[in-house]
């Protein structure tokens, strides 16, 4: 009988427990956000980061523009996922239209994995931080 129960309470909590995974944090706050960290909001929305792109301009090259970083993130929202990138740069407006809410997102102090140099002129992004807050 103290084995039924046991693994009764075990079921239990599995099936009710939010993702173990997450990582807590608030609107209006910035955090550290890095690819394949899953960032979870007070109201329950969930945040994955799916990648984070380096598109600036390759330091051994003369650019017009600086480019930009890009962080491709999916948005889950009662259940519902949200395909979403956020541009780092404030001449491209991040497009929030499909989502059933008002956010705006902003980068800060990204993390190369290493200095920019004519061995790595494109180095991968390790992080960034984010801010995301409701409109």
């Amino acid at each position: 009988m103290k084995i039924i129960t046991i693994i009764a309470t075990l079921i239990f909590l599995s099936s009710c427990s939010k993702n173990d995974d997450c990582i807590a944090v608030r609107y209006g706050e910035a955090f550290v956000a890095e690819a394949g960290n899953i960032y979870c909001f007070e109201d329950g929305n969930e945040l994955q980061i799916d990648d984070i792109i380096n598109a600036f301009c390759p330091c051994d090259a003369i650019c017009v523009w600086e480019g930009q970083m890009e962080v491709y993130m999916t948005w889950s929202i009662d259940g519902t996922s949200y395909d979403f990138k956020h541009n780092s740069a404030e001449t491209i407006i991040d497009s929030t239209m499909h989502l059933p809410f008002d956010i705006s997102v902003s980068s800060d102090n990204i993390i190369f994995e290493e200095e920019c140099d004519d061995s790595n002129p494109s180095p991968e992004i390790l992080s960034t931080e984010l801010t995301v807050t409701m409109n």
